[in-house]
């Protein structure tokens, strides 16, 4: 087995790849617990909530705006920004996150302390090289690569994605969490 160690500020990752070519990623130190958290309210509630127009959200939490590869795709954010609290988070991301809303598209950021900051925001991070075989398949497109590849950004403390064709999925050190299982038991 190849072994790799990444270490990006108090993070660490293991990077195993098989012999037969399995990407296997483990974290260990997990930092940030309550935006992990919270990120999984905010998704796990929009999954809940949405509607039958829903386009799809992605959600990055960091910890140092500067620092995320993002570029915001409109010239004007929405006036009521920043936003703190799990219920108005929500909220606003159903309101966007519709064909007809001009903020659907591209990532929303969340700030370490919890407010959304930023909505529509083009997100291109670097490309992971030992995950760029990852989940190649049909139903996983750019957002889902975007949010993987991304998860591994230094001032990224988790992404979080929400998809009408597989639900949502949580993203810390380019590790995919799907919460589908989660709420499936639950609701039974």
């Amino acid at each position: 087995m190849e072994w790799a160690l990444l270490a990006a500020r108090d993070r660490h990752q293991a990077i195993t790849t098989s012999p037969r070519g399995t990407v296997m990623l483990e974290c260990w130190a997990m930092e940030h617990p309550s935006q992990a958290s919270l990120l999984r309210e905010v998704v796990t509630r929009i999954w809940r909530e949405r509607g039958k127009s829903f386009v799809g959200a992605g959600l990055i939490v960091y910890d140092r705006l500067e620092a995320v590869p993002v570029s915001p795709l409109r010239t004007v954010q929405p006036p009521r920004l920043p936003l703190q609290g799990v219920d108005f988070i929500v909220d606003a991301l159903l309101r966007f996150c519709q064909p007809d809303n001009a903020y659907h598209d591209g990532f929303h950021m969340i700030s370490s302390d919890g407010y959304l900051t930023k909505v529509a925001m083009y997100f291109s991070p670097p490309i992971v090289s030992k995950l760029r075989n990852f989940e190649l398949d049909h139903v996983h497109g750019g957002r889902y690569r975007a949010a993987l590849f991304g998860s591994c950004v230094p001032s990224v403390l988790a992404c979080g994605i929400v998809s009408n064709a597989y639900g949502p999925v949580i993203f810390e050190h380019g590790v995919p969490t799907s919460l589908c299982d989660t709420l499936a038991s639950r609701s039974a």
